[in-house]
């Protein structure tokens, strides 16, 4: 066995003996090099790394004033809904409309927010308007005449609510 291993003359690793040698300097240059580069390239992540908005963040247009009356506007959706009788149609677009309504007067981004964030960023009021709409945008059967009156009178009941917060910051 002894016979064998003096045999191999670099042993198990193989006969590195072979290269020249100025490989070894230059490799370990390489090396040390791409290890530097690797380094910087962190710390100019690091260092020049943007404050501005996540992406995906769409900032708020300022506004000198509120949107056109917030509860006319419920009402003719209201209207135009009871009259179609696509009323789960009309919640996804009274959903949609208070949520506009909400990020203007409030300047947070209320839009993408599910009923239990606005919850927690808005109250429990609006919280649970928003539970009780999404419960009737996403109910098996249609809602009900009834049910959809009701919330869009809640509509209007939330959004005037919301008025005093004009000002306060996200």
């Amino acid at each position: 066995m002894a016979s064998i291993l003096a045999t191999l003359g670099a042993g198990p690793a193989g006969p590195l003996h072979i290269l020249p040698m100025w490989i070894y300097p230059v490799g370990m240059l390489l090396v040390a090099a791409a290890v530097l580069a690797a380094v910087v390239w962190v710390l100019m992540k690091i260092a020049f790394r943007k404050s501005g908005p996540r992406p995906g963040f769409r900032p708020l247009a300022p506004r000198a004033r509120l949107p056109r009356d917030i509860a006319g506007k419920i009402r003719d959706i209201r209207g135009e809904h009871l009259k179609s009788g696509d009323l789960r149609k009309g919640c996804h677009v009274l959903s949609a409309e208070v949520k506009t309504y909400l990020e203007s007067v409030t300047a947070r981004q209320i839009e993408e927010m599910t009923a239990r964030e606005i919850t927690r960023c808005l109250g429990e009021s609006v919280g649970r308007f928003f539970k009780r709409l999404a419960s009737l945008q996403f109910a098996e059967e249609e809602p009900s005449r009834k049910a959809f009156t009701k919330i869009c009178d809640e509509a209007i009941d939330v959004c005037g609510s919301a008025v005093p917060t004009v000002g306060r910051a996200p």
